[in-house]
């Protein structure tokens, strides 16, 4: 597979060109509302359906909060959804129950029987002849971050959660996607979980880097923990902390009623509600490669209401801004305890994530690394098999741009920011000068 996904790198030039220029022609549709032609269809980037690895459905009948959603102006252009997600087999959900719109009577014996999670968002709904306005085209100029996390869910939000969840089971050494936790050295991902200082139980403590509109696998980690299926490999239950970040206070803002959203599906049996074990919070955060971005860090560190470093940060598609490699990198380091993993899962996207690989790399060359390094291509038996389907029989498939790999980062030791940061930095200024020289 990484053979293919490098032939697909090396794409003619010509073809580059047509697709630059159609691209062009995008925008020109989007600022007209006009629909899009098929020249213009085939060279954008959403022309394949995605993987689609989580089932989704339109929820009908019922809104969002009205209290949370003043962030849009036309709030017809949004609708919910839920997605319905399959835990391993092995888990069994205890003391719990999930709401229906039909029932919510408890059984005793439901307790031991796996059912489906949902997590229920608010998207926008796709509108292919919609007119982009204003605001969204100069969002990089009046947030710091461009609008693409509200245009759209994208599709390796799903992967993730996919993956993380085949990870969270207790025979994951049966699990499709194994290689995860086997090249951390975990039985499963709970067992990342610190110790809680209000008891025995232990908190596994989660932030998702540019989130988008709907932090998918953030949510799911949450769900996970309000339906009883988390746990480590020595039984203790695991609570979970979740924090949603993202640059776009529109996306901060809507994710707070994703929060709201899922954490109304989940009631226990004496309809209590689920603060002693879950939060879920969604916070602004810029990355930033100077002082300004290590004091955001630290006060999210502080405000957040458990008030310690992250077991594990959570990152999808996030690596194709090659100007932000530097600040990404290093927030990730910042909010990161030691020997806490980070999970990117990101297509290749050209050479973009081969460079941010090499920023870490460089990041090493200390006296003592900062990071260990693994990128997975192939770990799960479903999506090798449609990726196998995809390149022989959909030519809008293009591996490079849409199918993603597992980069796993694992913190080896403590972040020293004047350090740190200094090599990061000075790697991005080589790096700049090195394309300086390639482009004259």
């Amino acid at each position: 597979m990484k053979d293919e996904i490098s032939s697909s790198l090396s794409s003619d030039e010509v073809e580059r060109k047509q697709r630059a220029a159609a691209r062009w022609k995008i925008l020109r549709s989007a600022l007209l509302g006009k629909s899009k032609s098929s020249m213009t269809k085939n060279a954008s980037i959403h022309r394949f359906a995605g993987f689609q690895m989580l089932s989704k459905q339109k929820v009908v009948g019922e809104t969002s909060p009205t209290d949370e959603m003043e962030m849009d102006e036309s709030n017809n252009n949004f609708a919910l959804y839920d997605y319905t997600i399959q835990p391993q087999h092995s888990s069994t959900r205890t003391n719990t129950s999930i709401s229906t719109s039909s029932s919510s009577t408890h059984r005793e014996e439901d307790d031991k029987v796996p059912v489906p999670l949902r997590v229920r968002t608010r998207e926008r709904i796709p509108n292919e002849g919609q007119k982009i306005d204003l605001r969204a085209l100069t969002s990089h100029r009046h947030y710091g971050v461009d609008n693409t996390g509200n245009a759209r869910v994208w599709d390796s939000e799903a992967t993730l959660t996919h993956c993380l969840i085949q990870s969270c089971g207790d025979d994951n050494n049966k699990s499709s996607v194994a290689a995860i936790t086997s090249n951390l050295g975990l039985s499963n991902l709970w067992n990342l979980a610190t110790s809680h200082h209000n008891g025995n139980n232990n908190t596994l403590h989660v932030v998702e880097l540019g989130a988008g509109m709907a932090g998918i696998a953030g949510l799911t980690l949450a769900a996970m923990s309000m339906a009883g299926f988390s746990g480590d490999h020595d039984g203790r239950r695991i609570n979970v902390n979740v924090v949603l970040t993202d640059g776009h206070p529109d996306a901060v803002q809507n994710n707070r009623t994703n929060a709201s959203l899922t954490t109304s599906l989940y009631n226990t049996a004496d309809g209590q509600n689920h603060q002693d074990r879950v939060t879920i919070e969604s916070t602004r955060l810029l990355w930033k490669d100077c002082e300004e971005g290590a004091n955001d860090c630290i006060n999210l560190i502080a405000s957040n209401s458990q008030r310690l470093p992250f077991d594990l940060c959570l990152a999808s598609d996030c690596v194709h801004f090659q100007e932000f490699h530097a600040a990404l990198a290093l927030t990730v380091a910042r909010l990161l305890r030691v020997d806490g993993v980070a999970i990117f899962c990101q297509p290749h996207r050209s050479n973009s994530l081969q460079r941010f690989m090499d920023l870490l790399d460089y990041m090493n060359k200390r006296d003592e690394a900062l990071w260990e390094v693994s990128l997975i291509h192939d770990y799960d038996e479903e999506m090798s098999k449609r990726h196998e389907q995809y390149l022989k029989h959909d030519s809008s498939y293009d591996p490079s741009i849409h199918y993603p790999s597992l980069l796993l980062l694992r913190k080896l030791r403590a972040f020293d920011e004047s350090l740190d940061r200094e090599m990061a930095v000075r790697h991005m200024a080589e790096r700049d000068i090195v394309k300086t020289h390639a482009a004259k």
